[in-house]
């Protein structure tokens, strides 16, 4: 937990005036978007809606501590608009660029992951024609079938290297699939993760009920990497979020225990 309280200009306007909740878990939704207004201005950063553009631009910005965004995420091939997609950064009381997150919505009412990521299609309008020389994706487990219907993948998840270990992993990445399900009707939201994150203990924090492998995701933009597929229904999502806001809760009441005995 971050000590101190950050102070961020009051020019910069909250991303709760921007926030509208229309469907999911809506009793946990409201007290969970202030409670992650509030700890990510502890940490010294304020949260904002980008624009997929916007986005881009902040990962060319920062490319020395992120590698280019995926496909999916990077506008020029030609999957992720405005309308099917949010995108948010967090700045710093400088007003530099020092996280990111973004969803993205496929509806695949009459296909799957599997399909869908071993095509290609997953991270291209047009896999024939944008796909690196020699690029694949090799799925090896029939669970992530299950991975349909009105699906969105969370992904370019980022913290500035000095930002890192302030908890912000945490709170994140939850907050953009928690808005997703207060924007859309979803069936599953999933996501992908490297070998080398999975291993750091990731997958929970980061919100996901279920963790199987493998995508093995050969010559892509990013090089071959090894990948853990992930997943979660808005009803687990709802039940994690309770569990954050009651482990905050407690939090608050031992520190207020401490300075009274």
């Amino acid at each position: 937990m971050a000590t101190g309280v950050a102070t961020i200009p009051h020019v910069r306007r909250s991303i709760l005036n921007d926030i509208v909740v229309e469907r999911g878990p809506t009793d946990v939704l409201g007290p969970y978007f202030l409670h992650v207004e509030l700890e990510t201005r502890r940490r010294g950063v304020a949260l904002e809606f980008c624009t997929p553009e916007q986005l881009l631009a902040a990962n060319v910005d920062n490319r020395e501590s992120w590698l280019p965004l995926v496909p999916m995420f990077d506008p020029k091939f030609g999957l992720i608009r405005s309308d099917n997609a949010f995108c948010v950064l967090g700045r710093n009381t400088k007003g530099e660029v020092v996280t990111a997150n973004a969803i993205l919505r496929y509806d695949w009412d009459a296909t799957d992951f599997v399909d869908e990521a071993t095509s290609l299609r997953l991270f291209y309008a047009d896999p024939e024609k944008m796909r690196q020389p020699g690029e694949e994706c090799i799925i090896t487990t029939s669970r992530a079938r299950c991975i349909r219907g009105s699906a969105a993948f969370s992904g370019a998840a980022w913290v500035r290297h000095d930002y890192r270990r302030r908890g912000l992993s945490e709170l994140l990445p939850r907050f953009i699939k928690a808005y997703a399900a207060a924007r859309w009707q979803l069936d599953v939201i999933f996501g992908m993760m490297a070998e080398s994150v999975e291993r750091r203990g990731l997958a929970r924090p980061f919100g996901y009920e279920q963790i199987d492998w493998e995508a093995q995701w050969r010559n892509s933009i990013v090089g071959t990497l090894r990948l853990a597929i992930l997943w979660t229904d808005v009803a687990y999502l709802g039940e994690d979020l309770r569990a954050v806001l009651a482990r905050a809760a407690a939090e608050v009441d031992s520190r207020v225990l401490e300075r009274n005995t």
